[in-house]
């Protein structure tokens, strides 16, 4: 009978009034770093543009890739040994301060500097988030809310460019970066009560493994090498290719085309297979109840 009472008084949807303030702020954190880390693709050309750096618009997707890794990875750490908050207030701070340095750039470098702030905050919450997720929510409701942070994952890459093009067409591509942080602000308010019911953890002595971070670091070193390889070896393969191509060595051109790409799957799948172990999380962390 008692238990028939409590199946039947507990909550059974995110948004019941328990829960609603946290799935919230947590749908929309996760919406706007996946719309910075997406959608943000179609104001970025114009905003190279009035910065006159054509040269640099790649760099300001592969800046924010790679310090989000960073980001997950020191998150993953902290949680371990301090808790969510921390990485979570840390991260807010962070995402809303490479916002405001993207938003006022004068210089592509700014805006490159801005948009690597902004991955390493959202790869701090990102982390941050599923911890509190994973101490905040019971069991029954964790698939609900996994399926919502999904939506808020696929939402922005659908959508987000044409609100994206839109502002930069319509208005300024300022407006992508400065106009998320008032949203930002609403969904770290709506986190703070359950970041109140958490306490502050104590430190569990040292770091499960201090070598993990060091490891990111490393993984991000090879990606930004990697990226400025292949920029390399496509301008070469090209002017060699045409050259080629004059001299009637079609054939030749094909293979060695044929080659790097090969060469630059087995690169990609082994870049895959090593950070599979850096961004391992420990189920304690995130299903700690």
């Amino acid at each position: 009978m008692t238990t028939a009472a409590t199946r039947q008084s507990a909550p059974r949807s995110i948004f019941s009034p328990a829960y609603r303030s946290t799935s919230g702020g947590i749908v929309v954190l996760v919406t706007l770093i996946a719309f910075e880390a997406m959608a943000v693709a179609a104001a970025l050309p114009t905003a190279a543009r009035a910065l006159h750096g054509i040269a640099g618009i790649g760099w300001a997707f592969t800046g924010f890739l790679v310090s989000d890794l960073v980001g997950m990875v020191v998150s993953g750490q902290v949680c371990d040994r301090r808790g969510p908050r921390l990485p979570m207030i840390a991260g807010l701070a962070g995402f809303i301060a490479g916002l405001a340095i993207a938003g006022t750039a004068t210089s592509m470098a700014q805006l490159v500097a801005g948009r690597c702030v902004q991955g390493f905050g959202g790869g701090l919450l990102i982390t941050a988030i599923y911890v509190v997720l994973g101490t905040a929510y019971p069991d029954a409701l964790r698939p609900k809310i996994f399926t919502a942070i999904s939506s808020a994952w696929v939402l922005p890459s659908l959508l987000g460019p044409v609100v994206s093009g839109t502002l930069s067409q319509h208005a300024s591509w300022r407006w992508v970066f400065l106009g998320l942080i008032p949203l930002v602000i609403v969904g770290a308010g709506l986190l703070v009560p359950v970041l109140r019911r958490m306490d502050a953890v104590a430190a569990r002595g040292p770091l499960a493994d201090p070598g993990r971070v060091l490891r990111a670091v490393a993984a991000a070193v090879g990606l930004i090498g990697f990226s400025i390889g292949t920029g390399m070896a496509a301008e070469f393969f090209n002017f060699f290719g045409q050259k080629l191509a004059t001299r009637g060595i079609i054939l030749m051109w094909q293979s060695v085309a044929l080659t790097g790409g090969c060469i630059s799957f087995v690169v990609i799948l082994a870049s895959f297979l090593s950070l599979r172990r850096v961004l391992v999380l420990e189920p304690a962390i995130v299903f700690r109840s």
